[in-house]
Order: C-alpha cells, then sequence, then structure tokens
C-alpha cells in the first residue's frame, strides 16, 4: 500500500513538474510578441489615458466643438485641448471646459495625485471645414 501511495505521489509531482514546464515554454513564447511584452505606464500616462477613455468629446459632422486631454512637456500638467468651429456656442463650449477641469481634478484626486497635477488649456478655432 505504502509503494502504491508513493508511486502515486511520484506520478503526480512528474505531471506538476511536466505542466509547469509546458507553462514556462509557453510563457517564454508568448514573451516573443512584442504585444504581449509588459509595460508600466506613468502616472500622467495613466491619468491621459483615463480622461480620454473616459470624457473625450469628438469633432464630427454635427459637433461645434471637440475636446480631448493631452500631456504636456512637463509631465505634471494635463492639457486641455479644444479646437472649436466658427458658429460655436461659446456659453456652452466653456461650460464643456469648466466640466473637464473638474473631471481632471476629481480624477487626480481619486488617485491621490491632486497634489501635483496641473491643468491648462489650449483652445483655438478648429482649421479644418468638416
Amino acid at each position: 500500500m505504502k509503494i502504491e501511495r508513493l508511486l502515486s505521489f511520484v506520478l503526480l509531482l512528474t505531471c506538476a513538474c511536466a505542466l509547469v514546464g509546458l507553462n514556462a515554454t509557453v510563457y517564454a513564447q508568448r514573451k516573443l510578441s512584442p504585444g504581449l511584452e509588459s509595460y508600466t505606464p506613468t502616472k500622467m500616462e495613466w491619468l491621459i489615458m483615463d480622461l480620454q477613455a473616459n470624457g473625450r468629446t469628438y469633432l464630427i459632422s454635427d459637433s461645434e466643438y471637440s475636446l480631448d486631454y493631452l500631456n504636456s512637456t512637463d509631465a505634471e500638467t494635463v492639457t486641455i485641448f479644444v479646437r472649436y468651429r466658427p458658429n460655436i456656442n461659446r456659453e456652452g463650449m466653456n461650460i464643456a471646459i469648466d466640466t473637464a477641469k473638474y473631471v481632471i481634478q476629481s480624477t487626480a484626486k481619486r488617485h491621490k495625485w491632486d497634489d501635483w497635477v496641473k491643468i491648462r488649456e489650449d483652445v483655438q478655432m478648429s482649421s479644418s471645414r468638416q
């Protein structure tokens, strides 16, 4: 009985080792693909991605402006990048910009980054004729 238990344990251990070896091989093969390499974004990259994913406004055929969040060159400032058409309702656009500032501040606060995140605006008339 003890020999059967020992053989079962050895068989189980052999299978486990083979499975670990197989997983290591699969992992090594996956590491060869650049799309699967790990990447840790900076805090600013993470903040910009979060803001863009949740608050971007597109300049499409029936809209008057676009609003994007961009990383400034100093790595501590989020730029609210707005391009608008000549027929814009400025009051509505200004409300959207104020809302974007609030979203940046609240998102930074949620991540506990509000002590260093700064905000700047880049608001200009669009040169495109969409």
